[in-house]
């Protein structure tokens, strides 16, 4: 096997190594948390269990919330697109609840591009092969 075809090889093994620890690495960080529905969480909050909560606003209507129970657990749920309820019982309660952009982060953008960045190298090392293979 030529030269260049061997490291074309070990960069497109290197990509996939790369995709398959972010995605991991993305995995792991919400792999600890439960998820409760919405009726839950508004059950949680009515009863005063609900520490904190962490909103993370977006344009899809419905907002995915990092939930943080004063006895340490943490959860996950989706609030719908006029949570104006769950907001009003959490002020009552005196919850603190944190609004986050959930806009274009950087670790969403790279596991989004992992898929296009390895389709451009296996179609470069195809390009690239078939030009050493004295193809046109």
């Amino acid at each position: 096997m030529n030269s260049k075809i061997k490291i074309a090889m070990a960069l497109l093994a290197a990509a996939l190594l790369y995709a398959v620890i972010l995605i991991w690495t993305n995995a792991g960080q919400h792999g600890g948390q439960s998820t409760i529905s919405y009726s839950q969480f508004l059950q949680q909050v009515e009863a005063g269990r609900v520490a904190e909560v962490k909103i993370s606003a977006g344009n899809s209507g419905a907002d995915g919330a990092r939930v943080r129970l004063k006895d340490g657990t943490t959860a996950q749920t989706v609030l719908p697109a006029d949570y104006s309820v769950a907001l009003a019982a959490m002020q009552q309660r005196m919850v603190n609840v944190e609004i986050q952009d959930a806009g274009v982060n950087s670790m969403s953008l790279a596991l989004n591009a992992i898929p296009f960045l390895i389709l451009l190298a296996f179609w470069i090392l195809m390009m690239r092969n078939r030009q050493w293979l004295g193809g046109r």
